[in-house]
Parts: C-alpha cells; structure tokens; sequence
C-alpha cells in the first residue's frame, strides 16, 4: 500500500516502450509530455492527460487500483484516431494575430412559458413541481409502506411504522411533507425531532402546526419515487442506478432545460453531492470539503445561475469512448442543445484541451478556459520559464486563426485557451489599492473571471436553505438535491421576470421567496386529515378551551397520548424512564394537544410556563 506514484509511472511509461518497439503505428505515452488515455478506476477524467495536481475524483470502491496510481492505461490509441479531423499540430505559430470572428447569438433568452401579469412566486415553483410529480411520489410511497408493512419480517410493535395509515397518504400529506423540508432547510436544527419539541426556549410551533412529527418520520422513512418491482439489478442489461429516482429524475431535469433559454454565455462545471455510503459510483477528493461524495455535472447561465443542465454521475460501465476521452465526449453530450446557436461556453482546467474547443468550434461554439499541459498544445508554451516577480509577463500562441493559447503570470502562472478572446488588454474598471492606477488584464482573463462563475453562483444559492440529513439511501440525496435546485431555479425566474417588469430587485431575498413558497403550498393542500395546531402559543390562555376524548381518525377507537405538560416536566424533575410523566385520553380540540383532565388542563391553559407552575406543585405537594 506504500508503492509510491513515481513507480507506477515509470511502469506505464515502459510498458507502452515495449508496445512502440512491437507497432511503430503505436502512439508512444509519455507522461511528461501529455497524451489521452483512461483512467482505471476513476470517473470522467479531465483531457487529455493528468497530473499530480489533479483535481479529478477517484473511484473510491475501486478496490482494483493500485495506490496512487493514476496512469494505468486502459487501451491501445493510435496517432491516427486521437487527432480531430483537419487537425495539424504545425499550425501553432508565435505569430499574434486576431480570431476569427464567433457566429451572431441566435437563441432567444428567455422563459419559454406564457406568464400572466398576476404571477405569484407559487406559480413559478409550480411551473417545476406539479401536481402529477407529487402523485406520482404519493401513490410509490404507499406501495413501498404496504409492501413493507406486509413483509415476512415485521418491525417490532412499538415502531412508529405501525402508525401509518391504513389506507396511506394522501397527496396533500406528500405536499405538506415537501413544505417542511424547505422549512427545515431554513430554520436549522441538529435533529428532526428538534422541530417538534415542547421545551419553551427552542421549541417551534410551525412544524406542529402541519403533521405531526411520528407523521412525518414515516413519510421520510417509506419516501420512494419509483417502483422497487420493476428495477433492474446491477449487473444485469438494461441496469440504471437512476431508476432509483424514478421519473422525477428525468422530468424534473427536463423542465429545468425546456423552461429557459440561457444568455449567450454559460458555465460548465462539476459538483458533489456529500454521501459516506456504499454505492458503485460514490467519487473521492481529498481536496475537496465534502472528501465522498455523489459527482454530478451542471451547464448554468453565467449571468443570473440558472442551472440549465443537470446530470449525476452513475459511472461509465457500458458506454462507448471516443478517441479524445470522456471528458471530451461528456462536454460534447452537455453542449449539444447550444450547437449553431452562437453560444460562448466558460470551463475550468478539468475539461479544457485543445481538441475539445476545436470540435466545440465546428459546432458553432466558442469556449474559454484554463488548461493544464495537455496533448495538442505546442511544447514551447510550456518550455518557456515565466517567473513571479515578473506580473503582466505573458507567452501567446494562435493556432491556424481559430484557437489561442497563452500563459500569464498573474499571482501564479496560469495557462488560458479561448477560441473566441484575443491576446490584448483591457481595463478592468478597478484601481489598484496603493498607486490607484487602473488595473489592465489579458481580455481572456477579464471575461473568464466574469463568465466562469455561473455555478458557483448556482451553489452559492442553493447551500444556503439546504435541506440536509442524514440517509443511507444515495438517491435521496440526489432526490433533495433536486427539490432545493427547483426552489433556486424559480427564484432566479422570478427575481428576472420582477426585474423585466421595472420593479426593484435589491431586496427580493431568497428567504422570503421561499417562505411565501411555504406559506402558499400550506394555504393551498392543508386539509382537515392532517394534525393542525395553533400556532399563536397565547391564544391557549385568552380563548375558551373545554376537554374531549381522543379518537383515532381511522378506527375511530379511544387512544392515549402523552401529556404535553406532565411528560415534559417530569423529565425536568429527573425522571429516569423513558416516557415518563402519564398518558392521557383526553385533549384540547381548539389547541390539538393531548392534556391530563387534571390538573394539566388548567395549568396549560391558565399559566405561561405551565412545566415551572407543575414542578412548583409537585414539589410543595398542593395538586
């Protein structure tokens, strides 16, 4: 387990010696130089060759990769199948000359739905999650919880499982359900059962107000989007690990592509979905903050961060790879709905090459990046020493007109390549903070700083109200993940389209967008089957309040409960049980909380701090 890289390199490096001297048509890899090949074990790889710098993920359950070993090399390539058609590598001149100019933008940005001129935020939202999605979550929901409840192997009696309803939820139960998961996301708590507690300091009269919270453990445990009947296993034809999310997967990914028409520039990059459990396609990163993790690839307007395209990562078991790499033929795929449109795409150093932008401009795209040394470039770039100290100093290179390459020594030396910027320097509009002279940059550097950054936007925006817990199951993951980019994808319509109609943006925070969404979806599925309390906590002491027995809504049978007040302060007095305090058959209708006759249901309705009023009783001895 200790066999360093440098072995594992040298080993690649001589196998591949001994196939050139046996084929003189073999390409020799060299891995100083830069070639294309596949990584072993490994998810999309990034160009066309990897260094010991890379970012790219490993796959974590490969049990088969040698340690640190990241040029195993899966299959034979040939000179005459990794060069793009029309390629020559003499083309590269130090000749600086301007590019050709891009194709005129000829898509239409947009929203692509008609929008009336009373639109809520609620319809924005509902233009992504409709009602058939939830009916659909409804009606697999209650197939897994029958199945389930109706298996050889029974949970143990006192499990809440038993508390699920006979003849299931209801979609308005899967709507509410939905509410408080975009609530959770923006009142945080450590554990779920927080949000139902009775303690006066912490406790949140919201969540009680809507189900309850056995209720709502159940939903989150027997949640299923898909029919666990007709999923095909691994390893069998026809297998998809996405089959998990069932079609809101692929309808909600869909609706994100044909709602809205990017601006002429857009983003592409890689995110993490963080998940410790076990699954094929789980990726590693040591640099990264979430280390395991689920990758998924996104395409997002570089202007407002609207995620146009997303895709997970479910590995490559199957597909067909082009000469040029995954990576190469992963770009392509995403860049397809924008080809002969005018469109400019902004990427980091894990997709650029040469041979990708040089195919992106046979499709009428023109794209922008930073690079690492990678097959395809002219080696004198690389050889050229630039130092530090020396700031502004810069290499250019064009190829053929259409493509230009150039190492600039910013705060490091970075490597750009662009088929749409020239070598030449623009103001930036900022002044330098001690000679306040204005600062001038490469014209690539500037608009790659100012365009590269859609998808971070699109996380930025979606962290902050994430509904985050823990699971074993990866594609609830993904399936949370989703809901909180439907949230972040109708904001970002609804800020632009507030915008367009001349009204003031500045203050349309996401926040409240999203609680108006709560607010709205509460209003509009709350009915009379779901457990409703009051959640003006004063009202129990100005209103009239008179006891009832306790029924259950399905056997209409007399049930017990535990005492809101005795239960809570009994455990303040130390008691040791696990549910101490008494179980009651009555409760308050007006406030639906379950109360002993007496003397609870006087204190509760009498005193503010009704535990401190019940543990002053107990210990004086005056019940």
């Amino acid at each position: 387990m200790q066999k360093s890289k440098q072995n594992g390199v040298m080993e690649s490096v001589k196998f591949y010696s001994e196939l050139e001297d046996a084929d003189d048509n073999v390409f020799h890899i060299d891995n100083t130089e830069g070639a294309n090949f596949a990584v072993d074990g490994e998810v999309p790889t990034g160009g066309d060759i990897l260094e010991d710098d890379s970012d790219e993920d490993i796959d974590a359950d490969d049990a088969s990769a040698p340690d640190n070993a990241r040029t195993l090399v899966q299959k034979r390539v040939r000179k005459s199948d990794i060069l793009p058609e029309g390629w020559c590598a003499d083309s590269w001149t130090r000749d600086v000359t301007l590019l050709q100019r891009k194709e005129n933008f000829t898509a239409s940005p947009g929203c692509t739905f008609h929008i009336p001129p009373d639109a809520d935020e609620y319809f924005f939202f509902k233009t992504f999650l409709t009602d058939l999605d939830i009916d659909v979550l409804t009606i697999e929901t209650n197939r897994y919880a029958s199945a389930f409840l109706n298996a050889d192997k029974l949970p143990a009696h006192s499990s809440t499982v038993w508390q699920w309803p006979t003849d299931g939820i209801s979609s308005e139960n899967m709507w509410c359900f939905l509410a408080l998961t975009y609530y959770m996301g923006l009142v945080k708590k450590d554990l779920i059962r927080d949000y139902w507690t009775v303690d006066s300091i912490f406790s949140t009269p919201f969540p009680p107000s809507v189900m309850s919270r056995n209720y709502f453990l159940n939903i989150f445990t027997f949640l299923h989007c898909h029919n666990t009947e007709t999923y095909i296993p691994r390893g069998l034809a026809g297998h998809d690990p996405r089959q998990k999310l069932g079609d809101f997967y692929f309808s909600t990914t869909e609706k994100f592509r044909e709602m809205y028409i990017p601006r002429e520039r857009i983003a592409i990059d890689e995110g993490g979905i963080p998940f410790k459990g076990r699954v094929a396609f789980r990726c590693f990163n040591p640099r990264k903050p979430d280390k395991y993790h689920l990758k998924t690839f996104k395409v997002c307007d570089s202007k407002n961060g609207y995620c146009h395209t997303f895709q997970l990562f479910v590995g490559d078991e199957g597909l067909e790879v082009s000469p040029f790499g995954k990576t190469h033929d992963l770009v392509m795929t995403l860049m397809a709905p924008f080809a002969n449109k005018g469109y400019s795409v902004y990427m980091d150093n894990f997709y650029t090459s040469p041979y990708l932008f040089y195919n992106l401009k046979k499709i009428g795209i023109t794209a922008t990046g930073t690079s690492k040394p990678r097959k395809g470039y002219p080696k004198a770039l690389f050889d050229t020493k630039l130092r530090l100290k020396d700031k502004g100093a810069s290499v250019v290179y064009t190829y053929n007109n259409e493509m230009l390459a150039m190492r600039v020594v910013d705060r490091k030396v970075v490597t750009f390549l662009t088929t749409e910027h020239n070598a030449c320097l623009v103001n930036t509009g900022k002044l330098h903070r001690q000679t306040k002279e204005a600062i001038v940059k490469p014209d690539v550097m500037n608009e790659y700083n100012k365009f590269m950054g859609g998808v971070d936007l699109n996380d930025q925006l979606a962290k902050y109200s994430a509904f985050n817990r823990r699971s074993c199951k990866w594609w609830k993951k993904v399936f949370f993940r989703l809901l909180n980019l439907v949230m972040v994808n109708a904001y970002v319509l609804y800020r632009d389209w507030q915008k367009s109609m001349g009204k003031d943006v500045k203050n349309l925070r996401q926040v409240t967008f999203r609680q108006n969404i709560i607010k709205a979806i509460i209003a509009e599925k709350l009915n009379k089957t779901v457990c409703v309390r009051n959640s003006v906590a004063h009202l129990r002491l100005v209103e009239s309040h008179y006891p009832n027995k306790l029924f259950s809504d399905s056997t209409l049978k007399n049930i017990q409960r535990h005492c809101v007040v005795c239960n809570p302060a009994e455990k303040r007095l130390g008691a040791t049980s696990r549910r101490p305090g008494k179980t009651t058959t009555f409760h308050c209708p007006k406030c639906n909380v379950a109360l002993c006759a007496v003397p609870c249901f006087e204190l509760y309705h009498t005193y503010s701090d009704y535990e401190r009023e019940y543990i002053s009783r107990k210990i004086s001895n005056t019940f």
